[in-house]
């Protein structure tokens, strides 16, 4: 098509960047402007920053592609979504996010940041009732140590499906998910690094699938007998009203106003928020001894959403050892 506007056009020159390895009638598959035989020749320079133009193609077109295919993965009916248009405000559109189709129908929101590095990868799982924008503060330290990121939002978080029930949530389930999501990739991480109930569900995950060689680093706020008491105290009370209410509303204490805006974004109502009551499930309460890796904890307490630096030197320091 756009050869024959070239030839009607007359056009006595034509400049492009990216060849097309399928299609291309400019030189890639075949040359028509060198065609002795046809009545016009027009000189064609092609290979200009084809390297950046190709960058450009994939981009757009990956975004297309992954959009599409979002719009057609149907949801269960015992589980509910949150409207694209709430995160709006905190999650910008140019991130490099995917959604994961499960056995079960269930979707599945992760990012994968530097996904063509094969070297290693770190599984990075937040705390519950949060999602994967608590790690973002890390992000850039973590890519420095030559990694593969894969954050995936567990399901009732962020923009993943939220089930109805509160009963679904137990570390069991959420591994089971992942475990799929990381056969799709094709990917044993070599780290597992799990925020709060997050760290429950990656022990899970590494003995269900018996990971001998995959590190867990636990970043805890507090030692696991403490935490027992801490999120209890959270968790027991029954969603109903509005999200943040009662025992809730602490979640959101000491916290600016763009990171109130994330963690209450993927909630608009109690109807999608039935992971606040199950993060109570007692298989997301810490073991007191990690047989699979370390546990960091932080110097003082603060908001749980809101992850603290001194952990991130920690975390980093562990990772660069052999």
């Amino acid at each position: 098509m756009c050869s024959g506007a070239v030839f009607h056009g007359r056009l006595q020159r034509v400049v492009f960047g990216a060849h097309d390895p399928k299609t291309g009638c400019a030189g890639s598959v075949t040359n028509l402007f060198s065609v002795p035989e046809l009545n016009h020749h027009t000189r064609v320079v092609g290979g200009v920053l084809a390297n950046e133009c190709t960058a450009l193609l994939r981009d757009f077109f990956g975004k297309t592609r992954h959009s599409k295919r979002n719009g057609y993965i149907p949801t269960r009916e015992d589980v509910v979504r949150t409207p694209i248009e709430c995160f709006s405000k905190v999650e910008p559109d140019s991130r490099q996010s995917f959604y994961f189709l499960s056995s079960e129908g269930f979707r599945l929101h992760y990012r994968d940041v530097r996904a063509n590095h094969e070297r290693e990868a770190i599984l990075c799982l937040h705390d519950l009732p949060f999602w994967s924008r608590q790690i973002d503060p890390w992000i850039s330290s973590l890519q420095l140590t030559n990694r593969r990121l894969i954050l995936p939002d567990l399901l009732g978080c962020g923009l993943s499906d939220k089930p109805k029930k509160a009963s679904w949530h137990q570390a069991k389930n959420h591994a089971m998910l992942l475990r799929e999501l990381l056969n799709e990739l094709g990917l044993i991480p070599s780290h597992v690094m799990g925020i709060g109930a997050g760290s429950s569900v990656g022990l899970e995950l590494i003995e269900a699938e018996g990971w001998c060689n995959t590190t867990l680093i636990r970043v805890l706020t507090s030692e696991p007998n403490k935490m027992k008491t801490d999120r209890s105290v959270i968790s027991t009370k029954k969603v109903s009203g509005r999200v943040w209410t009662g025992a809730h509303k602490s979640l959101l204490q000491g916290l600016d106003n763009f990171e109130q805006l994330a963690v209450d974004a993927p909630f608009p109502d109690q109807g999608h928020a039935q992971v606040l009551a199950g993060r109570a499930h007692s298989s997301f309460l810490p073991i007191e001894k990690n047989q699979h890796g370390f546990d960091v904890y932080p110097l003082g307490r603060g908001p749980l959403f809101r992850l603290p630096n001194d952990c991130l030197d920690a975390v980093i320091e562990l990772l660069d050892r052999p």
